[in-house]
């Protein structure tokens, strides 16, 4: 791909982020979650706030997106976010580094084996010798190493030039002996967030790939802000689906998930542009309105569940790729695992039961931990064990609803309380209906 197709892919990617589409939010995150960690970790110097900090960073990023103009600007623009971030972690936090006979004892050793204390002297010295530079060297050193980038993708995250980043990656390379920087490079691609699942679930809720509650606090928060500088109202909304327990009992947790990953796509399909929803909680979402007065607000709410309650269900219906992902599709980042996982969802779709379990297996094969395919091939062992005349059994849902309007000095806190006291009353007084506090 040329480096104009790129700039073009991605700022097409950041246009369908910001127009709510979170299967492209999940692919930036997934995109840049080792280029933001390895960024906040050159500015902090210590690992765990840098994940920190990109975290809150994704978080944040999720909130503003609508507000960025121009999606070509976006490599700048997420750059100051974790920057912000990463200023406030040092605002907030004594980032000083020890001796590494302290932090040898810090680490413990009673019964560790040899071996074992052995590598975290060795990662401890790793650490040490990298938050021993400058700043700006050590930024260009672990974006080379912890990605893999070139030149030019570091030198377009930095905001520099190829030749400023390839001079302080020199000047780098020269304070650190060579058997340290091999023992960094090892270090840093061992720790990188692609790795593992756990950085991204930590961003976004794994299964709906919807936000979570921690973005849904910071969104309450960003909307207290812009309601006290305008005075314009929001309200938020809290769903819950009705007696999901029973419908585990019957199909099975797996069946469970593929229901409320189904729902967090239609309502995201119900919701105009601007407005929020996030999952809460196992079986319940949070939506965050933003209208005058809770009329307003409550309307949206009763329509959502409306639209809930009148339509009818399969399981078969459920199970199908296109009932997670935007036309049947899921945005994943180029790796041996998300070819084959895509290879798999193509079957699917195609109804190739046979061919989308191997393909499926083939994506565990290069990735035992790659979360979408262990999904699906839950999925898929329903769809191919339960009879086609059960798959094929239509049913209704019901949801039941709280809102609550934004008032003076309210904190998020105060806010997701007075909605879970109005969905209390919802349910206690049947179910099936969406209450709004007086």
């Amino acid at each position: 791909m040329t480096e104009m197709n790129s700039r073009q892919e991605l700022a097409a990617l950041v246009a369908r982020a910001r127009a709510g589409e979170m299967e492209a939010f999940d692919a930036l995150v997934r995109r840049f979650q080792d280029m933001a960690v390895g960024y906040a970790y050159g500015l902090l110097g210590d690992l765990g706030a840098a994940q920190d900090a990109a975290q809150e960073a994704f978080i944040q990023l999720y909130v503003d997106l609508p507000k960025l103009r121009a999606p070509e600007a976006f490599l700048t623009w997420f750059r100051q976010i974790i920057f912000k971030q990463c200023d406030r972690i040092r605002r907030t936090r004594l980032l000083g580094t020890v001796p590494l006979d302290r932090l040898a004892q810090a680490t413990g050793s009673v019964g560790v084996p040899p071996r074992v204390q052995e590598e975290r002297a060795a990662a401890a010295s790793v650490r040490l010798a990298l938050d021993a530079l400058p700043e700006l060297e050590r930024a260009a050193l672990v974006l080379f190493y912890y990605q893999d980038a070139s030149l030019k993708d570091i030198a377009e995250f930095l905001g520099m030039t190829r030749s400023s980043v390839d001079h302080r990656l020199r000047s780098a390379r020269k304070h650190m002996s060579e058997r340290m920087l091999d023992m960094a490079q090892r270090d840093l691609q061992a720790n990188r967030p692609s790795n593992d699942t756990q950085f991204v679930l930590q961003v976004m809720d794994g299964l709906t790939r919807l936000s979570n509650p921690r973005g849904l606090e910071a969104r309450l928060q960003e909307e207290i802000e812009f309601s006290q500088t305008t005075q314009q109202g929001f309200g938020l909304v809290l769903l819950d689906v009705d007696i999901l327990g029973t419908f585990n009992q019957q199909w099975g947790h797996a069946a469970g998930d593929g229901l409320i990953a189904a729902l967090a796509r239609r309502m995201q399909d119900r919701l105009p542009a601007g407005d929020y929803v996030a999952r809460y909680a196992g079986d319940e979402f949070a939506l965050v309105i933003r209208r005058p007065s809770a009329q307003a607000v409550g309307e949206l709410a009763e329509a959502v569940r409306a639209a809930i309650a009148a339509s009818e269900f399969s399981l078969g219906q459920l199970l199908r790729p296109e009932a997670r992902y935007a036309a049947g599709e899921v945005l994943l980042p180029p790796s041996a695992a998300n070819v084959e996982f895509q290879r798999g969802l193509r079957c699917l779709q195609a109804g190739e039961l046979e061919p989308a379990h191997e393909a499926f297996r083939s994506a565990l094969v290069r990735d035992a931990r790659h979360v979408p395919t262990i999904m699906e091939l839950e999925y898929l062992a329903l769809l191919t064990t339960l009879p086609t005349a059960r798959l094929d059994e239509t049913f209704r849902l019901t949801l039941s609803g709280g809102v609550s309007m934004y008032r003076a000095d309210d904190t998020p806190q105060a806010l997701i309380a007075r909605a879970e006291a109005c969905l209390g009353r919802a349910k206690a007084a049947g179910r099936d209906r969406v209450l709004v506090e007086a």
